[in-house]
């Protein structure tokens, strides 16, 4: 009953407020990426064309299987990769383990390592590794062996068009001002300060009766998880309908979106749990400053934000839907869905023991 009361006044509150939070969390965003994307166009142009991937095979298998993992990339992809380079030019080198071919006989994990050289492209790696992975499930449902592999390529968009870029640039803008909006409220667990009299009264009449800590703790993690999921999927999903970005497989775009909306709650709940507020709106404001200059804004601009492109807040869910555009395929974002998801987890498990543990008033 809590609940119900609770999500109710929930979007009461929201709906009070929505053309506010929609112009700022939806139609802000959209705009800016558009106009950044009018004025860096030409440096996304062809970028699989006028960017080749130089690699090198370390080969320590020297079997026939390790040789046809050479020959099926160096066929295949002549017009991405280049094999016959320099040393002082090379982005990656690829190492072929020693008893790669027996492992491939009994269907065992193979650990073939790439290793980034230069920064020449930020996905370089992440492209070898799918086509990689690709090659070894030809090989592995079609039940062939060493003898024959069905020359099949990835369908996959490996190049990331400006849009599409600045489209998830922005999401992480968003993302971040999601949590410091959240943190920003009054009360702890609501979700805008733009009504702070109304759901002041509200949250008194939800907590009018008996409750515990942590039950008011997940109430309030409810609510940011709708209050996340509601605008991230309006935010994809416009972006969506005007093709703009997110354009692959509708319902991998729902799950990480939902898994993405999940790590701004506990998020969100863990800076309001364990920092004075003050302090928090602060910490937050930094968050989105180190966001706008590293998340991939101005990068286009100075190229040297590159370099630290992982040290943006929202790194991982930048990279998910990253490789959400370009690979559109579970097996391309299940790492970073696994690790928002442990976040989160560890997140909300640590709000709770200090909910349960220290007293604080609502």
């Amino acid at each position: 009953m809590r609940l119900y009361y609770s999500i109710k006044f929930f979007f009461k509150s929201l709906k009070n407020n929505f053309f506010v939070n929609i112009c700022m969390f939806i139609l802000l965003p959209i705009i800016l990426a558009l106009f950044m994307n009018n004025i860096a166009k030409s440096a996304f142009e062809s970028p699989n064309i006028t960017e080749i991937i130089n690699i090198n095979f370390v080969d320590n298998d020297n079997t026939p299987s390790s040789s046809q993992l050479i020959n099926y990339i160096e066929t295949n992809y002549s017009e991405l990769f280049d094999l016959d380079n320099k040393d002082d030019d090379l982005d990656l080198e690829i190492t072929i383990p020693n008893g790669y071919e027996i492992s491939l006989a009994n269907n065992n994990k193979n650990s073939i390592s790439i290793k980034e050289l230069h920064k020449r492209s930020s996905n370089s790696s992440n492209i070898v590794k799918n086509i990689i992975d690709n090659y070894h499930e030809e090989l592995y449902f079609n039940d062939v062996g060493t003898s024959f592999i069905e020359n099949k390529f990835i369908d996959a968009n490996i190049s990331q068009s400006s849009s599409e870029y600045f489209a998830i640039s922005f999401l992480g803008y968003l993302v971040i001002s999601l949590v410091f909006n959240n943190i920003a409220s009054t009360y702890v667990g609501e979700v805008s300060n733009s009504y702070v009299g109304e759901s002041s009264g509200l949250n008194k009449r939800v907590y009018s009766m008996p409750i515990s800590r942590i039950c008011r703790l997940v109430l309030n993690f409810i609510n940011l998880f709708i209050y996340a999921s509601i605008f991230l999927l309006l935010y994809v999903l416009i972006n969506r309908f005007i093709g703009i970005a997110f354009t692959g497989d509708i319902y991998l775009l729902i799950c990480i979106c939902i898994i993405s909306s999940v790590f701004i709650a506990s998020t969100s709940k863990f800076i309001d749990v364990f920092l004075p507020k003050k302090y928090a709106i602060t910490i937050t404001c930094i968050l989105l400053l180190v966001q706008v200059v590293l998340g991939g804004m101005v990068t286009p601009f100075i190229d040297t934000l590159s370099k630290f492109a992982k040290l943006s807040p929202t790194y991982i869910i930048s990279d998910l839907f990253t490789n959400y555009s370009i690979y559109n395929n579970f097996d391309a974002v299940s790492g970073s869905c696994t690790l928002l998801l442990l976040i989160s987890l560890v997140l909300f498990i640590l709000s709770a023991l200090k909910e349960k543990y220290h007293w604080r008033e609502i």
